[in-house]
Formats: structure tokens, sequence, C-alpha cells
């Protein structure tokens, strides 16, 4: 089941229209290019992994340069059938996320 370009356009600018209700939000991404990654390296990290952990990392830097009342969500896309399947893979992000917490990334 898979959502259409208009479908997709038409909630991308539903959301730039609820974002530009607030002068003061703060959107932090990160893209995997899986294929080059592919290429590039031997062993590449899981795309899924890599791109939480570039989250995090700019995340962590945003809220210690604006610790007064700033505060931070992450929301996790792109999870595939495949990881659907494997039973546990939230409980791998998360123990990935304590792991950062305690001792930080690369």
């Amino acid at each position: 089941m898979g959502i259409s370009d208009t479908e997709l356009r038409a909630f991308t600018d539903k959301f730039y229209d609820i974002l530009q209700v607030y002068d003061d939000v703060i959107i932090i991404a990160a893209v995997v290019d899986t294929e080059a990654m592919s290429q590039q390296y031997n062993q590449p990290q899981a795309p899924s992994s890599l791109a939480y952990r570039l989250v995090f990392e700019r995340i962590e830097l945003f809220l210690q340069k604006n610790t007064e009342g700033a505060n931070g969500i992450v929301i996790y896309d792109k999870i595939t059938k495949l990881k659907i399947k494997k039973k546990g893979y939230e409980n791998l992000l998360y123990r990935q996320h304590l792991r950062y917490l305690e001792q930080g990334t690369d």
C-alpha cells in the first residue's frame, strides 16, 4: 500500500501550512542515500540505524545550544514491511537510543 505523488504533495503542503503558524519550530532531518552508501562501503551501517544516529546527534547539539525551554521529538518514518516482520525492531531502536544517551556516538 503506497501513497501517490499527488497525495504526498498534498500532505506536505498541509504540513507546511501548519508549521507556518508557529515561528519557533525547527525541523531536523536525515536522509541516507542507501545506493551510494552500499557502493562506498563494503559493510555499510544499516541505513535506518545511520539515519537515526544522525538525527539524534543533531537534535542533541541543538538542545545543548538552546536548553532554555527547548524540547525535541523524533518522528521515525519508513519502516519497511521487512523490518515490521522482524520482531523487535522497536526494541533495537530503543537500545540504540539508550546507548547514545549513555555513551554518546562516534
